[in-house]
């Protein structure tokens, strides 16, 4: 009981130390840069906005790729746990599992087969596709 106890009070301690962490590069992120601000002027971006080159900087740039670096993380995190629970295998990666090659080969098949004539967004669905069928062709393999 007692070693239970403790296992879950240190998977406590390594969550909100996670968190921490997240908010300080976060933090950080928004904080310094080419141009560093305190954080009176990132507060005041969002409650007293009056359109300086600062605000709009906070506003329009470094806040939301704080946030969009933070969801894509966690995206990656997730994805990560369900192909290894998928797979029952806690060293799944992408790569080990071929699910790297298979995006790649759909990429390079469309190329082949009707030239550069995509843009970078559909090459990347036509990789996603791919990746998907490798994950769904090995998930019902026996």
């Amino acid at each position: 009981m007692n070693s239970l106890l403790f296992s879950n009070k240190r998977k406590a301690i390594g969550f909100v130390a996670a968190w921490l962490l997240l908010i300080a590069a976060a933090a950080a992120s928004v904080l310094f840069g080419l141009r560093s601000f305190d954080l009176a002027t990132v507060i005041g971006a969002y409650t007293t906005f009056t359109g300086s080159d600062e605000q709009l900087i906070i506003r329009t740039s470094r806040v939301p790729r704080a946030l969009t670096a933070a969801v894509i993380g966690c995206s990656l995190a997730i994805s990560g746990v369900l192909l290894q629970a998928m797979t029952r295998n806690p060293l799944a990666s992408p790569s080990i599992l071929g699910v790297n090659a298979g995006a790649a080969l759909a990429i390079v098949a469309m190329l082949y087969g009707y030239g550069a004539v995509f843009s970078f967004t559909e090459l990347m669905w036509f990789g996603f596709i791919g990746a998907g069928i490798t994950l769904v062709s090995y998930s019902s393999s026996p």
